[in-house]
């Protein structure tokens, strides 16, 4: 977690969060992989999420690749034993199955205020090819006393890929909230469509500016409309 993401949620009393997920990482600093693109699915109160990855091997030389997918908590710890707080997560690489291990690293953003895994596999690459990897898991929101349930997405851990990310396409889907639910986001720039807003960023190196967290009350009408909405939920707030 990066000190501006603990930062903000040092703003709230009785944070906590377990299973947050995030871009898939290379742990090879001399790698040929590109990540081409990410198309990021996300749906809430249910927490699911799909990501759709293309990297492409940019050596004439055929290359194993290590990628890492984070998983971290707040205020909640991998005790007894217990390895992840996912409820699933299943990845494939061009339509197959694949074994995954959650495995703590030397992370400096590692805190002792809570955990983070990385989700392991080694991906082999023969020259010039092109993989597509997914990624699908499902977990719990986070939640504070406003009181509001939260998602997050951290994109800003695909900076670790050869070069620039091709794109990056987020989807958002709030069908799931109870009609009248106040829920909202701070990262600009989205397109509403029906019950899904949308987000489209080309020909970047993400950074914290493209995590994606999005808030929700926990039951329609519970914060008062005398609330600053905008403090509690984000600069973007809408009803569902």
């Amino acid at each position: 977690m990066t000190t501006i993401l603990i930062a903000q949620f040092l703003l709230f009393n009785d944070t906590s969060f377990s299973g947050q997920g995030g871009s898939a990482a290379e742990f090879n600093k001399q790698t040929p992989i590109r990540m081409e693109s990410a198309d990021i699915r996300i749906s809430v109160p249910d927490c699911k999420v799909k990501v759709t990855y293309k990297f492409r091997n940019t050596s004439s030389k055929a290359f194993s690749s290590k990628m890492g997918f984070p998983e971290e908590g707040w205020d909640a710890f991998l005790e007894d034993g217990r390895k992840t707080y996912f409820k699933y997560f299943i990845s494939t690489v061009d339509g197959v199955k694949v074994t995954t291990k959650p495995m703590i690293v030397d992370d400096e953003e590692i805190t002792d205020m809570g955990y983070k895994v990385w989700w392991m596999k080694d991906v082999q690459f023969a020259a010039n090819q092109t993989r597509t990897v997914v990624n699908e898991y499902q977990t719990q929101p986070g939640t504070n006393t406003f009181p509001t349930h939260f998602l997050q997405y951290i994109a800003h851990t695909a900076d670790t890929w050869n070069g620039q990310v091709g794109s990056i396409r987020y989807e958002l889907d709030v069908t799931g909230l109870p009609a009248g639910t106040r829920y909202g986001f701070d990262m600009p720039g989205s397109r509403k469509e029906g019950n899904k807003h949308l987000w489209y960023f080309t020909k970047l190196e993400p950074t914290t500016d493209h995590d994606l967290s999005v808030s929700w009350e926990w039951e329609p009408g519970r914060i008062h409309e005398s609330e600053d909405l905008k403090l509690i939920f984000g600069r973007s707030v809408f009803t569902r």
